[in-house]
Protein backbone atom coordinates (compact mmCIF):
# COMPACT_ATOMS: atom_id res chain seq x y z
CA UNK A 1 0.00 0.00 0.00
CA UNK A 2 2.97 2.28 1.00
CA UNK A 3 4.74 1.55 -2.16
CA UNK A 4 1.13 2.51 -4.44
CA UNK A 5 1.05 5.50 -2.92
CA UNK A 6 4.17 6.91 -3.40
CA UNK A 7 3.79 5.95 -6.79
CA UNK A 8 0.35 7.43 -6.96
CA UNK A 9 1.86 10.57 -4.85
CA UNK A 10 4.87 10.74 -7.90
CA UNK A 11 2.33 10.23 -10.41
CA UNK A 12 -0.90 11.66 -9.76
CA UNK A 13 -2.14 12.12 -13.27
CA UNK A 14 -1.38 8.27 -14.06
CA UNK A 15 -5.09 6.68 -13.76
CA UNK A 16 -3.58 3.01 -13.46
CA UNK A 17 -0.98 4.05 -10.20
CA UNK A 18 -4.45 5.82 -8.69
CA UNK A 19 -6.43 2.30 -9.57
CA UNK A 20 -3.77 0.43 -7.54
CA UNK A 21 -3.32 2.24 -4.98
CA UNK A 22 -7.14 2.47 -4.26
CA UNK A 23 -7.25 -1.15 -5.23
CA UNK A 24 -4.32 -2.20 -2.61
CA UNK A 25 -6.10 0.36 0.34
CA UNK A 26 -9.12 -1.42 -0.16
CA UNK A 27 -7.71 -5.10 0.16
CA UNK A 28 -5.43 -4.23 3.32
CA UNK A 29 -8.89 -2.63 5.02
CA UNK A 30 -10.38 -5.99 4.50
CA UNK A 31 -7.26 -7.65 6.01
CA UNK A 32 -7.99 -5.24 9.13
CA UNK A 33 -11.66 -5.38 8.78
CA UNK A 34 -11.11 -9.63 9.33
CA UNK A 35 -8.79 -8.89 12.39
CA UNK A 36 -11.03 -6.41 14.03
CA UNK A 37 -14.07 -8.85 13.12
CA UNK A 38 -11.57 -10.93 15.17
CA UNK A 39 -10.74 -9.02 17.93
CA UNK A 40 -14.29 -8.04 18.67
CA UNK A 41 -15.26 -11.82 19.02
CA UNK A 42 -12.33 -12.32 21.17
CA UNK A 43 -12.63 -9.07 23.02
CA UNK A 44 -16.73 -7.89 22.98
CA UNK A 45 -16.54 -5.23 25.73
CA UNK A 46 -13.52 -3.65 24.24
CA UNK A 47 -14.88 -0.30 22.62
CA UNK A 48 -11.70 0.83 20.96
CA UNK A 49 -11.69 -2.26 18.56
CA UNK A 50 -14.98 -1.68 18.04
CA UNK A 51 -14.67 2.05 17.09
CA UNK A 52 -11.82 0.92 14.71
CA UNK A 53 -13.65 -1.94 12.98
CA UNK A 54 -16.27 0.90 12.84
CA UNK A 55 -14.09 3.05 10.73
CA UNK A 56 -13.10 0.70 9.13
CA UNK A 57 -16.20 -0.63 7.75
CA UNK A 58 -17.14 3.45 7.04
CA UNK A 59 -14.38 3.21 4.59
CA UNK A 60 -15.78 0.29 2.72
CA UNK A 61 -18.84 1.95 2.91
CA UNK A 62 -20.54 -0.69 4.63
CA UNK A 63 -22.64 2.17 6.88
CA UNK A 64 -25.48 -0.14 8.58
CA UNK A 65 -22.14 -2.60 10.29
CA UNK A 66 -20.77 0.74 11.00
CA UNK A 67 -23.72 2.02 12.60
CA UNK A 68 -23.80 -1.13 14.90
CA UNK A 69 -20.42 -0.35 16.08
CA UNK A 70 -20.19 3.41 16.10
CA UNK A 71 -24.06 2.44 18.26
CA UNK A 72 -21.76 0.18 20.83
CA UNK A 73 -18.21 2.15 21.11
CA UNK A 74 -20.35 5.61 21.75
CA UNK A 75 -20.77 4.42 25.13
CA UNK A 76 -16.99 4.82 25.66
CA UNK A 77 -15.97 8.39 26.96
CA UNK A 78 -12.69 8.40 24.43
CA UNK A 79 -14.40 7.55 21.94
CA UNK A 80 -18.24 9.21 22.24
CA UNK A 81 -17.55 12.01 19.97
CA UNK A 82 -15.68 10.28 17.69
CA UNK A 83 -18.38 7.86 17.41
CA UNK A 84 -20.89 9.92 17.58
CA UNK A 85 -19.30 11.98 14.56
CA UNK A 86 -19.06 8.71 12.65
CA UNK A 87 -22.50 8.03 12.64
CA UNK A 88 -24.04 11.21 12.15
CA UNK A 89 -21.94 10.99 8.54
CA UNK A 90 -23.74 7.32 8.39
CA UNK A 91 -26.97 9.18 8.53
CA UNK A 92 -26.55 11.82 6.79
CA UNK A 93 -24.89 9.57 4.10
CA UNK A 94 -28.05 7.24 4.66
CA UNK A 95 -30.42 10.24 4.03
CA UNK A 96 -31.75 9.82 7.77
CA UNK A 97 -31.71 13.68 7.92
CA UNK A 98 -33.45 14.23 11.69
CA UNK A 99 -31.22 11.33 13.18
CA UNK A 100 -28.00 12.69 11.40
CA UNK A 101 -28.69 16.16 12.99
CA UNK A 102 -29.56 14.72 16.79
CA UNK A 103 -26.66 12.54 16.62
CA UNK A 104 -24.09 15.60 15.43
CA UNK A 105 -25.61 17.97 18.08
CA UNK A 106 -24.69 15.32 20.85
CA UNK A 107 -21.01 14.90 19.19
CA UNK A 108 -20.86 18.46 19.85
CA UNK A 109 -21.76 18.69 23.15
CA UNK A 110 -20.02 15.61 23.76
CA UNK A 111 -16.85 16.96 22.40
CA UNK A 112 -16.90 20.32 23.97
CA UNK A 113 -14.54 22.10 21.81
CA UNK A 114 -15.65 23.84 18.50
CA UNK A 115 -12.05 24.93 17.01
CA UNK A 116 -10.33 22.14 16.76
CA UNK A 117 -10.06 19.35 13.66
CA UNK A 118 -13.31 17.11 15.59
CA UNK A 119 -14.80 19.96 16.73
CA UNK A 120 -14.71 21.69 13.19
CA UNK A 121 -15.52 18.66 11.69
CA UNK A 122 -18.86 17.71 13.72
CA UNK A 123 -19.98 21.26 13.00
CA UNK A 124 -19.77 20.95 9.27
CA UNK A 125 -21.11 17.77 8.68
CA UNK A 126 -24.24 19.16 11.01
CA UNK A 127 -24.37 22.39 9.02
CA UNK A 128 -24.11 19.90 5.67
CA UNK A 129 -27.30 17.95 7.03
CA UNK A 130 -29.61 21.14 8.03
CA UNK A 131 -29.12 22.31 4.88
CA UNK A 132 -30.13 19.16 2.88
CA UNK A 133 -32.80 19.03 5.53
CA UNK A 134 -34.12 22.63 4.89
CA UNK A 135 -33.87 22.09 1.29
CA UNK A 136 -36.05 19.13 1.52
CA UNK A 137 -38.31 20.61 3.99
CA UNK A 138 -38.10 24.02 2.97
CA UNK A 139 -38.01 24.70 6.56
CA UNK A 140 -36.75 28.37 6.74
CA UNK A 141 -35.56 27.37 10.69
CA UNK A 142 -33.24 24.93 9.85
CA UNK A 143 -31.40 26.54 6.80
CA UNK A 144 -30.64 29.41 9.88
CA UNK A 145 -29.41 27.06 11.77
CA UNK A 146 -26.97 26.07 9.15
CA UNK A 147 -26.42 29.82 8.25
CA UNK A 148 -25.17 30.32 11.74
CA UNK A 149 -22.89 26.77 11.71
CA UNK A 150 -21.41 28.01 9.21
CA UNK A 151 -20.70 31.42 10.45
CA UNK A 152 -18.99 29.24 13.32
CA UNK A 153 -16.85 27.55 11.11
CA UNK A 154 -15.92 30.76 9.05
CA UNK A 155 -15.16 32.83 12.32
CA UNK A 156 -12.82 30.06 13.44
CA UNK A 157 -11.02 29.23 9.93
CA UNK A 158 -12.27 30.91 6.52
CA UNK A 159 -9.97 28.41 4.83
CA UNK A 160 -11.66 24.85 6.16
CA UNK A 161 -12.76 23.08 3.62
CA UNK A 162 -15.34 24.82 1.01
CA UNK A 163 -17.07 26.36 4.02
CA UNK A 164 -16.78 30.13 1.87
CA UNK A 165 -18.69 28.07 -0.66
CA UNK A 166 -21.28 26.95 1.49
CA UNK A 167 -21.86 29.96 3.17
CA UNK A 168 -22.78 31.62 0.22
CA UNK A 169 -25.03 28.52 -1.04
CA UNK A 170 -26.66 28.85 1.85
CA UNK A 171 -27.22 32.57 2.16
CA UNK A 172 -29.22 31.82 -1.00
CA UNK A 173 -31.38 28.84 0.27
CA UNK A 174 -32.58 31.32 3.40
CA UNK A 175 -33.01 33.96 0.88
CA UNK A 176 -35.46 31.97 -1.18
CA UNK A 177 -36.81 30.40 1.91
CA UNK A 178 -37.80 34.07 3.38
CA UNK A 179 -39.31 35.25 -0.29
CA UNK A 180 -41.45 32.23 0.20
CA UNK A 181 -42.91 33.10 3.54
CA UNK A 182 -43.79 36.45 1.93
Amino acid sequence: VRAARKAYEAARDDANAKGQYQQFAIEATRFEVAEYEDRVKNYPTDMHVRYELGRRYFALKQYEEAISEFQKSQGDPRHRAASLSYLGRCFLIQEWLDMAIDTLRQGIEAHGSDSDERGMELQYVLMEALEKSAAETRSLEQATEAQRTAARILQTNIKYRDIRECMDRIRKLVAELREEQK
